[in-house]
C-alpha cells in the first residue's frame, strides 16, 4: 500500500460486530480509505488499547466521525 497512511480505528459495538469493541487497520490515500477485512474483537476498550501496535499515537476522533468510532491510532 504505497503512498498511504496506515492507521488503526477502535469502534464501540459497530453494526457488523454488535457484541464487541472492534479494532481495524485502515489505509488512507488520495483516492479514499481502504478498510482491512480482518478485525480484532474485544470485550473492553482497555483490551483493544492493549492490542494497539507499539509506537503508535492516539489521534482521538473527529466530530464528523461515525458515532461508533472511539479513537484512531497512527
Amino acid at each position: 500500500m504505497r503512498d498511504r497512511l496506515c492507521f488503526w480505528v477502535i469502534t464501540d459495538h459497530p453494526s457488523d460486530f454488535p457484541a464487541h469493541i472492534c479494532m481495524r487497520r485502515q489505509y488512507a490515500g488520495a483516492d479514499g480509505v481502504i478498510h482491512d477485512r480482518i478485525a480484532g474483537l474485544y470485550d473492553s476498550l482497555d483490551d483493544a488499547r492493549a492490542d494497539v501496535p507499539d509506537g503508535l499515537c492516539c489521534i482521538g476522533r473527529w466530530t464528523e466521525d461515525d458515532p461508533v468510532i472511539v479513537e484512531s491510532w497512527c
